[in-house]
């Protein structure tokens, strides 16, 4: 059994894990992961849990102050996480990074409406932060991979435009991504006019209602629940970070509830499943699936501390027990 795990089962498992795509995914979300942190602060502020606080915010017109700051972190998630993973991307294979972080922003913007319908039938040029916010994550995780990609294949090919050694060097960069970025932003834009005039909508909408939209009801599901929690032991099992692997591919879903969860909430509507609530978030993956460790380690730790009549077993105990109550009150 041994044998057969080691040799069949554990090189496609790494070999899955260690694509271009998956650490790209797993290592550019993170950029958007502190903006989100500090966006959830001002969030849990502005909604405090106790209606005297909340109704005195308004009253002194702190309320928009700190939503705007919300909007502004937590609601360009997406933004950062298209930046985040074409700039991760690149820079893995061995380049820089911030030229294709730049275009995949500009690709992501072409990708969504930019015009808003006012009650009185008449249209304002606007970036919607209903596609910058959770709505717009796989969108921006697409677009964040294959403009990284396309963007190393010109620069392993050599396609770009060389300037003079005497010329600085930020000024070289510029110039290096420019057919990269004119070929990604061209391609970009006739695939936003194929959609527009061929379906008469946007290819972030598109994304949105055929792709993401299922994958979040998949994420609120039991069995999707069930998958999520078996597969971050199950990567653990060959020694990979479960948590991190697992986290990295199912976090913009459960942002993207998170984000959802929240717009119910603006609209003044109670947090239910028949009002489109979701259960399954990043919140409940934490507490319920990883908190004092990946798969509730916190039983196995107080087993090998209490009971196991293995000394090394007992001292591994030992030593996991203050990080694993440490994990839960954090």
């Amino acid at each position: 059994m041994k044998d057969f795990m080691n040799e069949k089962v554990v090189p496609k498992v790494m070999a899955f894990i260690n694509t271009k795509a998956i650490q790209a995914l797993k290592d550019g979300l993170l950029y958007s992961m502190p903006m989100m942190i500090v966006g959830a602060v001002f969030l849990l502020i502005a909604n405090f849990p106790i209606p005297a606080f909340t109704e005195w915010l308004a009253e002194v017109g702190v309320t928009p102050v700190l939503n705007q700051a919300y909007n502004s972190t937590f609601g360009i998630m997406s933004m950062i996480a298209s930046v985040g993973i074409a700039f991760t991307y690149v820079q893995n294979e061995g380049y820089k990074g911030l030229p294709a972080g730049v275009i995949s922003l500009c690709c992501y913007l072409i990708l969504q409406p930019q015009s808003l319908t006012l009650a009185d039938g008449s249209a304002v040029n606007a970036i919607q932060g209903t596609w910058t916010g959770g709505q717009g994550m796989v969108g921006a995780l697409g677009m964040g991979l294959i403009v990284g990609w396309i963007y190393s294949i010109f620069m392993k090919k050599d396609i770009t435009i060389k300037m003079p050694a005497g010329v600085p060097e930020g000024v070289s960069q510029a110039f290096v991504a420019l057919i990269p970025g004119a070929v990604i932003i061209i391609g970009v834009t006739i695939l936003y006019a194929v959609v527009n005039l061929g379906l008469h909508s946007t290819p972030m909408e598109w994304i949105y209602s055929v792709i993401q939209a299922p994958l979040q009801g998949m994420t609120d599901s039991v069995g999707g629940v069930i998958g999520m929690g078996l597969m971050v032991p199950f990567l653990w099992f060959f020694g990979v970070h479960g948590s991190t692997i697992i986290g990295g591919i199912m976090s913009p879903m459960l942002a993207s509830n998170t984000a959802a969860n929240q717009a119910i909430l603006d609209a003044g509507k109670e947090l239910t499943l028949a009002n489109g609530g979701h259960i399954v978030t990043q919140q409940f993956f934490d507490q319920f699936m990883t908190v004092t460790g990946a798969g509730l380690t916190i039983g196995l730790v107080l087993y090998l501390f209490a009971f196991s009549k293995s000394a090394q077993l007992r001292q591994i105990g030992k030593i996991g027990i203050a990080p694993c109550c440490g994990q839960a009150f954090l």
